[in-house]
């Protein structure tokens, strides 16, 4: 079977004038080859009157202009239509009755053909005037004008389609179904007319984002042509593939992916047996494209990437060829590039990713080079998207080049039109902080933060509601940023404006997972930056809001955020400690511990280490809470039998068997249980010489400090003052290079405490050290991290 060609754009087919509703006038006029004189001198008109000779001219005329010209132009085709219209208009005038059908026929015609030239608000205008003249002419005569009609208002709303005026396509569209439903079902012949009108309404339905009542008669037009494809599948197959890929659109809209594929399935493999059986192949190309291009949405839609990614390069391929010869399908083409950019960012990079994101990059370069006006845009896209599968990868460094050219490209651009780009120049340089920060290099990254920053409090300015959610994140970043190059102080008013927009989104939305845990993890950050600069008091508050934040988090997904609630408790539980609320912290870190132990149940290795460090931190600050000491033996002797049990030569396994060797001695201590004290102590200072030959310069003075303090006050206990000197001098020299850093007030009472004992041992007095490497307070607790992990 040959199917014949059809040819219709996405969004609508060429407006068909339709039969004329005149009756047959005399034979002999026009051939449809233009044989025909315009001007009428034959002898059997020498004796006609000046109205009869009108007369005649006017159906020549309308014979002429209404048949099928090839040959005419388009200046020659408007020249006959002006000239018909002019004349019909006085022949309606004295007899509407007689007339007026061929004035609309007319009118009607001259419309399509406007439209197919692409002169839509003129093919608007003069279709508007035949629907009124058609609209007298079916209250003239009931029944006999009704299917004229119908034409005319469906290709009115075809005309509102093409100028984008949807809301005004919609009532013709639909007055024009109704008629044709009317019709159909007193004449089947009717159908396909009215699987049109179904189908076009349906269509600017979606327009104006009513998806579901586009549903029901895009569903209805499919239904009717499936009928009419069993009588006549080389005329009707074309249209049900349309139909089936606007039904796919219908559910693609309302989030039914999985609806929308087996449909955009059937169509493509419609369009597929028509472009194989077709004698112009060609002419079903366009369609397939953009159905394999709905195809490839669907699937990634769908977390479907990896399979998105055959039908996009099928619709990429097809569209490359068709705009070789048609100017008009390169956007199209650069949608298809685009649209491969964003999914291939989304996959692993795997070889035959990377080369496919190479084609991408150099397709995209060529059509720059080529018209770097239009294209260049299309570059950075790809380059951006490049820099974001690199870093969705992990490949931090990587992503820094390509992200690096996206940004000069979209510079480039936004210099010279501000309001199109820089919402894209802000994508990217925030992307290429990101990936400097996540490289890092901090220091480097506060800059395009900075610019991404300026740029989205602009934007934000005209329209918060598009980018208050970018803006929040801007903030965070910088923020961010910031605080790893320890300048905390700086970052604290970008931690409160990322937490101020954020608030705003979790009260609009308080179930929206993603918003809660952006907040969560702004207010946590922003109580580290507190803590850092010794605000730990104003710290706490920020901290119980986002335990609370974790809470909800929580009771919504259990799996997901419990170990996150672990985490925060844990942090506040820091900087209660460090305001003498030592009870306060203790209870926050019990809950730390029964989570812990609950996850280690399920995941032994990931959580065993945690699960020590927080016996270990609650055991020392029930130390210092009155008649805790036995609790905190318990804590700090099992935190001591899982680091012995898990120590493995890791780093950080041996500084947590140290410091919990450190704890369980000062509570045995505390116990005056001196001599079981004395052998941890001895074991942790046995173990710290390892630990520092490991570490950077100054890393562990806070557990040098500790081991050697406990040291002198265990010897002092058993009597054995005058080898509790030296420790205790140690312990002092350290706690002076201590006071360089931050918490200067804890390690001043700590150095005080060392000074009187060996006063009290030797008359020693305090003596001044030289300043050792700062260390950060989050050091205390083996916590090193700027930023909260998301």
């Amino acid at each position: 079977m040959q199917y014949r060609a059809v040819h219709e754009s996405t969004l609508s087919v060429v407006p068909d004038a339709g039969p004329g509703p005149r009756e047959k006038g005399p034979d002999g006029y026009c051939d449809g080859e233009c044989r025909s004189r315009l001007e009428c001198g034959d002898d059997e008109m020498n004796e006609a009157t000046q109205e009869e000779r009108e007369e005649r001219r006017a159906w020549v005329l309308y014979d002429h202009f209404t048949r099928v010209h090839p040959i005419l132009d388009r200046d020659e085709i408007t020249s006959i239509a002006t000239e018909a219209l002019e004349v019909f208009r006085l022949l309606a005038d004295k007899d509407p009755t007689k007339y007026e059908p061929s004035l609309s026929d007319i009118l009607n015609h001259y419309a399509a053909f406007l439209s197919v030239l692409g002169d839509y608000a003129d093919a608007a205008r003069i279709g508007a005037e035949a629907v009124v003249i058609r609209r007298r002419l079916v209250a003239r005569v009931s029944g006999r004008f009704d299917g004229h009609l119908a034409s005319s208002l469906c290709n009115l709303a075809r005309y509102f389609a093409f100028l984008m005026r949807m809301e005004d396509a919609i009532p013709p569209v639909l007055e024009s179904l109704d008629i044709r439903r009317v019709l159909a079902n007193q004449e089947p012949a009717y159908e396909p007319l009215l699987a049109e009108s179904m189908h076009h309404y349906a269509l600017y339905l979606l327009h104006v984002d009513k998806y579901e009542e586009a549903l029901a008669p895009a569903h209805e037009a499919v239904g009717i042509r499936s009928r009419l494809a069993e009588g006549d599948p080389a005329y009707h197959t074309h249209q049900i593939a349309w139909s089936l890929f606007r039904l796919s659109e219908c559910y693609y809209s309302l989030d039914r992916y999985t609806d929308a594929i087996p449909v955009i399935v059937q169509a493509i493999e419609l369009q597929r047996r028509l472009i194989s059986q077709s004698l112009t192949p060609s002419a079903f190309h366009s369609l397939l494209a953009e159905s394999l291009f709905h195809h490839a949405c669907c699937l990634s839609e769908s977390n479907m990437v990896e399979e998105s990614l055959e039908p996009g390069v099928e619709a990429m391929v097809l569209r490359r060829g068709l705009a070789a010869t048609r100017p008009k399908e390169i956007h199209s083409y650069v949608a298809s590039i685009i649209k491969l950019a964003e999914d291939l960012a989304r996959c692993d990079r795997r070889s035959a990713v990377e080369l496919l994101d190479a084609l991408l990059i150099y397709a995209s370069r060529k059509l720059s080079t080529q018209n770097p006006n239009a294209h260049a845009s299309t570059l950075a896209h790809c380059l951006y998207q490049r820099s974001l599968s690199f870093s969705n990868n992990g490949w931090h460094d990587d992503a820094l080049e390509p992200g690096e050219e996206a940004v000069s490209i979209r510079q480039k651009l936004a210099k010279k039109n501000p309001t199109a780009y820089e919402p894209t120049l802000a994508d990217s340089l925030y992307q290429y902080a990101f990936d400097l920060s996540r490289a890092g290099r901090d220091e480097d990254a506060i800059e395009p933060a900075t610019q991404a920053l300026e740029i989205r409090v602009r934007l934000a300015s005209a329209d918060m509601a598009t980018y208050e959610e970018d803006l929040a994140r801007t903030y965070y970043r910088l923020a961010s940023c910031l605080g790893s190059c320890d300048r905390n102080a700086e970052a604290i008013q970008y931690y409160e404006g990322a937490i101020d927009i954020q608030r705003r989104l979790v009260q609009r939305n308080p179930q929206k997972v993603s918003d809660l845990s952006a907040l969560r993890r702004s207010i946590e950050n922003y109580g580290i930056s507190l803590s850092d600069i010794g605000r730990h008091r104003d710290a706490i508050e920020p901290e119980k809001e986002a335990v609370d934040i974790c809470r909800r988090l929580v009771a919504l997904d259990p799996d997901e955020f419990e170990e996150r609630l672990a985490r925060t408790l844990y942090m506040m539980a820091f900087d209660l400690n460090y305001c003498d609320r030592n009870e306060e912290a203790a209870e926050a870190v019990k809950e730390v511990i029964a989570i812990r132990r609950r996850l280690v149940l399920n995941d032994y290795d990931q959580y065993i280490d945690d699960l020590a460090d927080a016996l270990n931190q609650n055991a020392w600050y029930l130390i210092h809470c009155p008649g805790c000491a036995h609790e905190a033996a318990q804590d700090a002797k099992e935190a001591v039998e899982i680091y012995r049990k898990t120590l493995d030569g890791t780093l950080s396994r041996l500084e947590g068997l140290v410091n919990s060797l450190d704890t369980e001695a000062q509570s045995l201590f505390l116990l005056e249980r001196y001599q079981e004290a004395l052998s941890l102590i001895e074991e942790a200072l046995m173990r710290y010489p390892h630990l520092v030959s490991e570490g950077d310069d100054g890393q562990f003075d806070y557990v040098g400090s500790a081991l050697n303090q406990t040291y002198g006050k265990v010897l002092w206990k058993l009597g054995r003052g005058a080898e509790a000197v030296e420790p205790l001098q140690e312990a002092a020299r350290i706690y002076q290079r201590l006071l360089q850093g931050p918490s200067q007030e804890r390690y001043e009472r700590r150095l005080e405490e060392c000074i009187d004992l060996v006063k009290v041992l030797t008359g020693w007095s305090e003596t001044s050290y030289p300043p050792r490497a700062r260390v950060s307070k989050r050091t205390w607790f083996g916590f090193r991290a700027r930023e909260v992990p998301t």
